[in-house]
């Protein structure tokens, strides 16, 4: 859809509200609205937020961030966390990753048949990224569910553009981004404990809020670092 000579991408999914989202580093618009919203609705949301539109877009072109990865060797990656670099390796064989400590810090070792392309080496860091974050949901499940009082019905992993993760309270199933991979853990845990708070109230209210004040008092800051850019969050 094209508003005031700006593209915007229109989604519509099962929710209460619309919702605009602007994407480095193009500044990229994107609006996620209700099944039963009209165009006229998308349109006057977005005229309405033009000079936010504005703002954010020149913030990004004097803050462009990183660059964006090939997945060759020498880049950085961040994996938990932890900055490590990217060693690119082509051998016979199942694309694999090994993390190692080198002679001049941590590395993530990209193991993949010779002749693979980008494409193919994005599978293979996306598929390990899924399998780290799989292996670590369980357990927090375990850990805040009996304190939050509720249960999530199922999980899932994905890649996500501009969302950490999502919560249905129709299916009650919560969906966490694949990029939660290259954050501190203490992340995921605190996206966990937001998606699995929203089956306690639905909204971003005041009420909401204070179920996170009273089981994870430090989640503003962890919330902060995630706006943080960071390069390798597999979220491209």
């Amino acid at each position: 859809m094209e508003v005031a000579g700006l593209a915007v991408e229109v989604v519509r999914k099962r929710m209460r509200t619309i919702r605009l989202t602007i994407s480095p580093p193009q500044g990229s618009l994107r609006v996620s609205a209700p099944l039963r919203a009209s165009d006229a609705d998308v349109r006057a949301m977005v005229l309405g937020r033009l000079d936010w539109i504005a703002r954010h877009r020149e913030r990004m072109r004097a803050n462009p961030g990183p660059a964006p990865l090939r997945l060759e060797s020498g880049e950085a990656l961040h994996h938990l966390g932890r900055a490590r670099r990217l060693e690119v390796r082509e051998r016979p064989g199942r694309s694999c990753v090994q993390l190692e400590e080198g002679a001049t810090g941590p590395v993530l070792a990209l193991c993949v048949p010779p002749g693979s392309d980008e494409a193919a080496r994005w599978r293979a860091l996306w598929r390990w990224q899924k399998a780290e974050l799989a292996a670590r949901i369980p357990a927090l499940l375990e850990k805040w569910q009996p304190i939050l009082g509720v249960r999530a019905i199922a999980w899932t992993i994905r890649r996500m553009k501009s969302r950490w993760g999502t919560c249905s309270l129709r299916t009650r199933r919560i969906t966490l981004g694949l990029s939660l991979c290259a954050r501190h853990p203490a992340c995921l845990e605190y996206v966990v404990v937001h998606e699995l708070a929203h089956l306690i109230e639905r909204g971003h209210n005041a009420r909401f809020y204070a179920v996170l004040d009273r089981v994870l008092p430090g989640w503003r800051a962890v919330r902060r670092s995630l706006s943080e850019e960071l390069p390798g969050s597999g979220a491209a």
